[in-house]
């Protein structure tokens, strides 16, 4: 747990932030905060922080650096019961925490969609989100052996052979029983993975948007060409009303369904967020900081209470909670939910 947030300097709005304990707060973070401020105070930067800790990120850092200053940037926060304090210093963290699960405005460009349309970087993130180490080791010897297959088609073609000889080369044939095994083993450890998240994520789309459901993420089909890398890249597929919609560029000649047609900016925030939480209830959280950042985005009255019943549920499960939020209201009414 993060105890105090001792030190921040020239990160966004932190030009020279230094922990002050005042009769009202003495600066340490208990089991379940609310942190209110306006737009543009630096709830995001905050959030930005956690997330360089969290994947070892010095960039995110970099990138949020005070404007007009040259002085060097610099983070000190201490953990609960941790004499070590964590420090960001030279560009560097000393001790990165992989005990957080964030969720705030950068969750669905980076893990689900950017816009309308799912991107190369949004797959790759998805997968690692979904399958952690062991999908990434299945995903690196799968990739090795995809481009030894290709490698050889191209060799051999080069050499004025036919496909069918190719097919019937011994090295080829051993590769690609390699591959369709590997793949086996693959989809035996991803699609359940992959269907538990589906019914998860649906079951609280019927809460906050039951005319959306999450379809599928990716098919895993072996094709014979190098679409086979796009195995180890799931995409989700959605149902808005029963009809399937895209997330790919709109044809307007097919007229295809299509995200940026089809989902409000509420949707939109409402689909993240119901797949955030069933990631978390799909996970054993007890030793996880879960940290959200402004939970609801063109939220209506019915989706801003279901989102205060599920974030409390959450707090009851977790090993800290940390919610940021500009709405005071909103704040209020989670502070009164927790209490």
């Amino acid at each position: 747990m993060i105890e105090k947030i001792i030190k921040i300097q020239n990160i966004g709005r932190f030009k020279d932030y230094k922990l002050k304990a005042t009769l009202n707060w003495n600066g340490e973070f208990t089991h379940a905060n609310i942190i209110y401020a306006s737009n543009g105070y630096g709830k995001t930067t905050l959030a930005n922080i956690f997330k360089s800790l969290k994947y070892n990120d010095p960039k995110l850092i970099e990138l949020k650096k005070t404007f007009s200053s040259t002085d060097k940037q610099e983070i000190i926060l201490k953990e609960y019961q941790k004499s070590e304090l964590i420090q960001f210093k030279e560009g560097v963290w000393n001790r990165p925490q992989n005990s957080f699960d964030i969720f705030d405005i950068h969750f669905i460009e980076d893990f689900l969609f950017v816009g309308s349309i799912t991107q190369k970087k949004t797959k790759e993130n998805l997968f690692a989100l979904m399958l952690g180490n062991k999908g990434l080791q299945y995903r690196s010897k799968g990739r090795k052996l995809i481009r030894n297959k290709i490698d050889i088609n191209n060799r051999e073609k080069k050499k004025g052979k036919k496909l069918n000889e190719i097919v019937n080369l011994s090295e080829y044939k051993k590769n690609t029983l390699e591959l369709i095994e590997l793949l086996e083993e693959y989809n035996a450890y991803s699609q359940p993975i992959f269907e538990k998240q589906i019914l998860t994520t649906n079951k609280y789309l019927s809460r906050f948007a039951p005319y959306i459901k999450l379809k599928k993420f990716t098919d895993n089909r072996v094709p014979n060409t190098t679409a086979e890398y796009e195995i180890f890249r799931p995409c989700i597929s959605l149902t808005v009303h029963e009809h399937n919609v895209d997330f790919q560029a709109p044809d307007y000649y097919q007229k295809r369904g299509n995200v940026k047609f089809t989902l409000s900016e509420g949707d939109k925030s409402a689909f993240a967020l119901c797949f955030f939480l069933a990631i978390l209830e799909n996970n054993d959280i007890s030793n996880r900081i879960i940290l959200i950042d402004d939970p609801f985005s063109s939220f209506d009255f019915g989706r801003r209470t279901t989102t205060i019943n599920h974030i409390a549920n959450i707090a009851g499960k977790c090993k800290q909670l940390i919610v940021l939020t500009h709405d005071i209201y909103f704040a209020k009414e989670l502070s009164c939910k927790l209490n």
